[in-house]
């Protein structure tokens, strides 16, 4: 008896250490409203743009999220210039952001006859849990 409580407090153990290594993926949760969802995720993406040296020219986030499978995701469209190494940096960070974030479309053009600045139009979506 006493062993099998000893395992079953080393199994919580375990178990509360994964969730709160996963915690911050779910800064937002159901009791969030959708207005404060969405500026989360806009606060993230400008955060991001910021760190990774991007000129955001539009970023417009839409109000009302999509429901899919019981999941709700928000999307946002940018624009942004830049150069390939700060969209290289853009697109890492933003995989690797505490929010449940990915690319959904990218188009990239040249914004000058060399090529050296970028145009850069996206669709990103967050995934509420």
């Amino acid at each position: 008896m006493l062993k099998s409580n000893i395992d079953l407090q080393k199994k919580k153990d375990k178990i509360l250490s994964e969730s709160n290594a996963h915690k911050s993926y779910f800064q937002i949760d159901k009791t969030t409203s959708d207005r404060e969802a969405v500026g989360i995720f806009a606060r993230e993406l400008e955060k991001i743009a910021q760190e990774s040296g991007l000129s955001v020219a539009n970023l417009n986030p839409q109000i009302d999220p999509e429901e899919v499978e019981g999941r709700k995701k928000y999307k946002a469209d940018m624009r942004v210039d830049a150069n390939f190494e700060q969209l290289c940096n853009f697109l890492y960070k933003m995989t690797n952001s505490k929010l449940l974030i990915k690319l959904n479309k990218l188009s990239v053009s040249p914004k000058d006859g060399q090529a050296s600045a970028l145009k850069v139009e996206m669709v990103v979506v967050m995934v509420m849990p």
